[in-house]
C-alpha cells in the first residue's frame, strides 16, 4: 500500500479529504455529548440507588454500632 500524498508542503484543499468521516463532525459530537449525559444520569440513578440500599441497611442502631466499631 502506498500513501497517495508525497508531499505535505501542497495546498490541501486541492488535495481533498485527508482523514475518513469527513462531515461527520458534528454528528459525533452530538452521539458523544448524548453518551455523555446519559453516562451521568445511569451514575446518579445507580448511586441513588446504592445509597437507598445502604440507608435501609445501616438503619438504628446498627449505624451506631458500625461507626463506634471503627473508631480509634
Amino acid at each position: 500500500m502506498s500513501p497517495t500524498i508525497s508531499s505535505w508542503a501542497v495546498d490541501l484543499t486541492q488535495v481533498g479529504a485527508i482523514y475518513p468521516w469527513l462531515g461527520s463532525e458534528c454528528l459525533l459530537y452530538i452521539a458523544g455529548l448524548a453518551f455523555w449525559i446519559g453516562f451521568h444520569v445511569w451514575q446518579i440513578f445507580f448511586e441513588n440507588k446504592t445509597l437507598a440500599k445502604e440507608k435501609k441497611h445501616f438503619s438504628g442502631d446498627k449505624l451506631k454500632k458500625a461507626i463506634d466499631a471503627n473508631s480509634p
